[in-house]
């Protein structure tokens, strides 16, 4: 008898509507929102293809979570200093849950999904800074949660990335997409000095610094990577690229080391996250999950 598999909450649905313009300018009608079964392969192409974004919190979330962004197997939780990356473990994911229950106990096979968690707090940073969304795009997302729907949010916006102003004297943190990734940039003001950035992680077992100059993060069946920063100025509409690298600072406490560069230019700092399974390669299944077990969809809206 094959055993029965406990699964991760997925998300359960993805809605696209398509919008009919007119050259007059009138607003455009919306047809049906078609919805597609993530299960399905072709369905999950093109949850590949789809950028992550950012929402505004409006409940869905913890009270103090100002954004989150939701990739293929993972979520992100943004406050004013802290950014916590959310995902099931190995035997949490859709497409390889058998391979990895196939020789276990019924009992093991059967326990409750956990959820990998990596928080990374930028230390000493200022208070009550302001938090927004930038580049509002079209799609809008909409939770259901239960039968009850006092408890339903729906048009919550959608952005292409989110920034902290000001998060360090002269020093803004910016989190965006790199397709299904997440990366964070440090916008360096000129005149500004960016050894204040300091960053502190919490959750894994085990934090290093690779030959690559990846920043590493170990858990039981799960690597979280930074990949070797970048950095870089425009200087006279040209990329002028800055040495940088990851640094300890101590226990789970994490800076950069920069190159010269021009004080009197903006310096950008960035980092890419991304997960691997190990002996799976890159995170990421058929589906993407919402932990809380709600149902959401993405409408592209006028």
């Amino acid at each position: 008898m094959t055993e029965k598999i406990f699964r991760c909450l997925l998300l359960a649905g993805l809605f696209a509507s398509f919008l009919i313009g007119t050259a007059s300018g009138q607003k455009p009608s919306v047809k049906p929102a078609k919805q597609f079964d993530v299960s399905n392969g072709k369905s999950s192409s093109l949850l590949k293809q789809m950028p992550r974004v950012f929402e505004e919190n409006r409940g869905q979330a913890n009270v103090g979570i100002k954004f989150i962004s939701r990739g293929e197997a993972d979520s992100v939780l943004l406050t004013a200093n802290q950014a916590t990356y959310q995902m099931p473990d190995a035997d949490c994911q859709h497409s390889k849950v058998e391979k990895f229950s196939r020789n276990k106990s019924a009992k093991q096979a059967a326990r409750p999904c956990r959820a990998v968690s990596l928080r990374m707090t930028m230390l000493d940073a200022n208070r009550d800074i302001p938090i927004s969304g930038e580049g509002e795009i079209a799609t809008k997302t909409d939770y259901y949660a239960g039968r009850d729907e006092s408890r339903w949010q729906r048009g919550i916006s959608n952005f292409e990335a989110v920034r902290c102003r000001n998060i360090y004297d002269g020093i803004d943190a910016v989190f965006r997409s790199s397709g299904q990734h997440l990366e964070y940039d440090f916008h360096v003001s000129a005149g500004a000095d960016p050894n204040l950035i300091q960053l502190e992680f919490d959750g894994a077992k085990k934090i290093s610094i690779g030959r690559s100059g990846d920043l590493i993060f170990k858990f039981r069946d799960l690597e979280i990577r930074h990949r070797r920063p970048v950095a870089y100025q425009m200087i006279e509409g040209s990329r002028r690229e800055v040495p940088v690298k990851f640094v300890s600072l101590g226990k789970n406490k994490i800076g950069f080391k920069i190159g010269a560069f021009d004080h009197a230019k903006e310096l950008i700092i960035d980092p890419i996250v991304y997960a691997t399974y190990l002996g799976m390669g890159t995170a990421g299944g058929d589906s993407v999950n919402d932990a809380c077990g709600r149902t959401a969809t993405r409408l592209i809206t006028p």
